[in-house]
């Protein structure tokens, strides 16, 4: 999950964008940021991911679904909604008693 996270900062550091919100799950993860181009974002995280992956464990081409899914969020109302899925991850899928005590979703 680490290696995810540094995936994750070094795409905001190159593509010059705002991460407001990330919830790392074992199976999967959700991002909101802000960024000039979000598919770009995406498939420069995800690409850097499946090769740390691949090359970890033997394996080649493409992690997870074919195309991510990527949403405008518009107005303060839905970014707070959003914000608090994201950040709720750990409590949604049962693995903690309150959204503060999962370590990968930062509150």
């Amino acid at each position: 999950m680490i290696r995810g996270f540094n995936c994750l900062a070094e795409t905001v550091l190159f593509t010059e964008s705002r991460l407001l919100a990330e919830g790392f799950m074992s199976t999967h993860r959700h991002i909101i940021v802000q960024t000039d181009d979000p598919v770009d974002f995406v498939q420069r995280d995800r690409y850097a991911y499946s090769r740390y992956f691949n090359a970890r464990y033997g394996r080649s081409g493409r992690l997870g679904e074919r195309q991510a899914f990527i949403t405008e969020i518009e107005g303060l109302v839905r970014l707070l909604t959003a914000l608090n899925y994201v950040n709720r991850q750990g409590l949604h899928h049962g693995l903690v008693a309150t959204p503060f005590a999962y370590p990968h979703c930062p509150v």
